[in-house]
């Protein structure tokens, strides 16, 4: 059932961070024209410029925290994964009783006693 929830998450994350792809692209587009228009001498107001790079910026805020939310995901992952097999190895390293731990133990007492 969770995974079908996570990757549920992520169809949607997918479809969302499409979305606004395809509006900063299309505002981009018409950020170009009204600059056209406007070096031109035509209608487009500051005030329509300055409305259009803030409806960019935010698309390209929202996608950046869409994309960190995901990295932040995957590293909680990988910093499970490697938690369980350190301790493992610390697990098996104290059970065992092999040279290179004797050694190992020769060369702590020596060096920081």
């Amino acid at each position: 059932m969770a995974d079908t929830d996570v990757n549920m998450k992520k169809k949607i994350l997918d479809w969302i961070e499409t979305i606004f792809k395809i509006f900063f692209w299309v505002i981009g587009a018409l950020m170009i024209y009204w600059l056209l228009l406007k070096i031109t001498g035509h209608s487009p107001t500051e005030l329509q410029l300055i409305m259009g790079l803030q409806i960019a910026t935010i698309t390209i805020l929202v996608k950046h925290i869409i994309d960190t939310n995901r990295a932040i995901g995957k590293f909680d992952c990988h910093k499970k994964e490697c938690d369980r097999r350190f301790y493992a190895l610390a697990k098996d390293f104290t059970n065992t009783d092999s040279e290179f731990r004797k050694h190992m133990m020769r060369y702590h007492k020596a060096r920081y006693a």
